[in-house]
Parts: C-alpha cells; sequence; structure tokens
C-alpha cells in the first residue's frame, strides 16, 4: 500500500523514506513519497532522513549534496552556492564566506 511505499533514492536528498542527501518534498508526504535534493548550502549522507544538515561555514554542498567541501584559496563562498574568484584588491588565504578580504594600503 502507498502509505508503506519505500523510495530508494541517491545520496543528497533526504525524507522520511529517501536516501541520502533528499527530502520528502510531497504534499502528500508520507502517503506518496517523493524525494528532493537537499537545498543549497545543506547536505545528507544517509538514508532515511527527515532534514538535511547546514554545511559549516565557509562551505558549501557539492552539486550532488552528498557533502559540503571548501573554496579553494583565492576564492571565497559566494551565497552558499559557488566559489568565486576574489575582486582587484582583496584576497582569501584560507576559505572564506560572503567575501574575500581587503588587501592592506600599497598591496
Amino acid at each position: 500500500d502507498l502509505a508503506h511505499a519505500h523510495v530508494y533514492t541517491g545520496i543528497g536528498k533526504y525524507s522520511n523514506t529517501s536516501s541520502g542527501g533528499k527530502y520528502n518534498s510531497s504534499a502528500m508526504a508520507g502517503i506518496v513519497p517523493t524525494c528532493t535534493f537537499c537545498p543549497v548550502g545543506r547536505y545528507n549522507v544517509a538514508s532515511g532522513q527527515a532534514s538535511c544538515t547546514q554545511c559549516a561555514p565557509g562551505t558549501m554542498s557539492y552539486a550532488d549534496r552528498s557533502a559540503c567541501g571548501y573554496c579553494s584559496a583565492g576564492t571565497y563562498v559566494h551565497n552558499d552556492e559557488s566559489c568565486e574568484y576574489c575582486p582587484p584588491g582583496t584576497y582569501a588565504p584560507t576559505a572564506q564566506t560572503g567575501a574575500c578580504l581587503d588587501c592592506a594600503a600599497g598591496f
């Protein structure tokens, strides 16, 4: 019966019936399970989760929402969605969130 249906999906979704990394976004959750990718900035690595985990500051979720990772030096996490290069006059020696650091005067 549909109330006890199981949906097997990949990592990066969540639901009480979905596998890692997805979630049940159906208006009829529990009756007709539907798995959806975790929102940007969140991830899920296990099956049967009812929610996704927030990425740590300075990281962003991979496209498949299976984990979070750091941007490389010289870039920063923009809106939890992408790694962007620092604009002129700024730098990022390590992972940054939202913007790069301003260079000291004369650099």
